[in-house]
């Protein structure tokens, strides 16, 4: 139940910012994609922008508490760590484009629930 609570303060969290995802073109190249029906988090870093080593250190305990929580790949949600730097999603009907590079922090985590991806 806690684990449920904290995922939904994260979402809340990371959804009041603007969002540097766009809906993808037939141009976009990928290096990682999602379809629908299924439900993925991902930790990403910015590397233009120089994070510190405390920003850096809670960005990988919060990944490691949600990776130990929920489990790597499961059957109900993937949850990684990742050095990908853009990523299609696609629930069926639309498919978004998000460019890690383009985001404003240099840390982030990127949320898919299976219909609409959230940064």
């Amino acid at each position: 139940m806690l684990k449920n609570y904290l995922l939904l303060l994260l979402v809340a969290l990371y959804s009041c910012t603007t969002s540097p995802i766009r809906t993808a073109t037939t141009n976009d190249k990928a290096d990682f994609g999602i379809s629908n029906l299924t439900k993925a988090l991902f930790f990403v870093q910015n590397e233009n922008f120089k994070a510190n080593e405390q920003q850096l250190k809670e960005h990988t305990e919060l990944s490691n508490k949600i990776y130990n929580s929920f489990g790597g790949a499961t059957d109900k949600l993937f949850v990684g760590r990742t050095h990908a730097k853009t990523f299609k999603f696609s629930n069926g009907t639309t498919t978004w484009y998000a460019d890690v590079n383009t985001f404003n922090r240099p840390t982030a985590m990127i949320l898919f629930d299976g219909e609409h991806p959230l940064r």
